[in-house]
């Protein structure tokens, strides 16, 4: 009987590394993983890989805390991690700020993100990031093409071949569209960018955008000054109108701007696309966007980049003092989970090869792409949107209570039981 006791502790002791296995008893389950992303999960065909870097050991274990509920669910989703800080290119491809970062990656689809940016460590957050790359990966960025427009992998100063360089290396996939050679868009079209075209669109092909946006499709539409009118049906659409008024920015110049046309932002208002942001952008030969009586009220309107008050226009022989909008923000809801997102700039040579890698303009870019990117929004549950609660333990502390109390305590009673000393009992006549 000794003996089997003995074995039994050698087994227990054996085998406690290897137990790891966790029930939730909660009355709504609230520890375990949504089926919606039970969904997601299912879809993974090869390894989804989070590369974690930072010098912070406590943030390395509370994102493999984070993550364990899906690698359990999963075998395909993987987790490395060190100590190193992100390469320059990676911290110039997106962005990065901090040494604590994230990379993700899916196939030849990667992202990289400043773990500050999520907020918090829990289902939704890692959720949502697997949502970009697995769930969004059929859905294209698609530039309109055809009509003389910028091109969206030429190689021309004026060209964004740079842009969409990035926008690929993020996990979107990019492609160029011309109507005129295609009779639809493409159902796989997530965001529509439309630049300036020098000839005009045959009736049939603005009967196709105006499709498009009305059945609350994603546009980004990056403006020229001395439009040529071919987009006025637009305008009309959307009662967003270009003035033919060229800013002037005096600050700009005492700034080191070598041309009084060329807008320097440095104050943005109050937006949830730019917070956080305090890049520097530059916007050479712009005109302001006006808002018409032609605006459609479904949409919530926001300005999202002002010029200084000291930038002023020639209007014949009165100049108009500023501030101008140069880019602003339209949303409107399509049904309870989806809402339509469209993003107008009054300039579109900010992202062009010549003029990207000035101060902030790649960022504000991508902040802008990625704000029409989250148009489908990740279902969650309400109870995971809070940081979870976790009572962490020393591995020491944890080591003595499981040697001290399934080892130590049952040798000694053991010894006691071999060694101490037995009383007769004397039975009494």
């Amino acid at each position: 009987m000794r003996i089997m006791l003995l074995v039994l502790l050698v087994l227990l002791v054996t085998i406690h590394p290897k137990l790891n296995k966790a029930w939730d008893l909660t009355s709504n389950r609230i520890n375990s993983l949504t089926p919606e992303t039970e969904v997601i999960l299912d879809r993974l065909e090869q390894d989804f890989t989070f590369h974690l870097s930072t010098p912070k050991l406590s943030l390395i274990e509370d994102f493999e805390r984070a993550l364990a509920p899906f690698q359990k669910s999963s075998s395909f989703v993987k987790l490395r991690t060190d100590f190193l800080p992100p390469s320059p290119k990676l911290i110039d491809e997106f962005q990065l700020e901090t040494t604590d970062t994230l990379t993700i990656g899916y196939g030849e689809r990667r992202i990289a993100l400043d773990i500050k940016s999520l907020p918090f460590l829990n289902e939704s957050a890692i959720a949502a990031l697997l949502h970009k790359l697995i769930i969004t990966h059929n859905r294209w960025v698609v530039f309109l093409s055809g009509h003389g427009e910028r091109q969206a992998f030429g190689h021309k100063m004026r060209d964004f071949e740079h842009f969409t360089t990035v926008l690929k290396h993020q996990g979107n996939l990019v492609a160029s569209l011309s109507l005129e050679e295609n009779s639809v868009i493409p159902d796989n079209t997530h965001i529509l960018i439309i630049t300036e075209p020098s000839t005009a669109f045959q009736e049939r092909e603005k009967s196709l955008i105006e499709k498009y946006l009305k059945q609350g499709g994603h546009v980004l539409w990056l403006r020229e000054p001395n439009a040529t009118g071919h987009l006025n049906f637009l305008e009309t659409l959307l009662g967003l109108h270009l003035s033919p008024l060229l800013i002037q920015d005096p600050n700009g110049q005492r700034l080191g701007s070598p041309n009084p046309a060329i807008v320097i932002i440095q104050n943005y208002p109050e937006h949830f696309l730019m917070e956080g942001f305090a890049k520097t952008t530059a916007f050479p030969w712009s005109t302001p966007l006006e808002k018409t009586q032609a605006f459609i009220k479904d949409f919530e309107l926001l300005p999202l980049l002002m010029t200084d008050p000291q930038t002023w226009v020639q209007n014949n022989e009165q100049p108009l003092q500023g501030p101008f909008m140069l880019a602003a923000t339209l949303k409107r809801k399509i049904n309870p989970k989806t809402e339509q997102r469209i993003v107008v700039f009054a300039n579109s040579t900010f992202l062009s090869n010549g003029s990207i890698h000035n101060y902030g303009n790649l960022a504000l870019g991508l902040r802008s792409l990625n704000w029409l990117n989250e148009g489908l929004l990740v279902p969650v549950r309400a109870e995971q949107l809070t940081a979870d609660l976790n009572f962490p333990f020393p591995n020491w502390y944890l080591q003595s209570l499981f040697y001290g109390f399934c080892l130590l305590l049952p040798g000694l009673l053991l010894l006691l039981g071999l060694y101490l000393p037995r009383k007769k009992k004397i039975v009494s006549l």
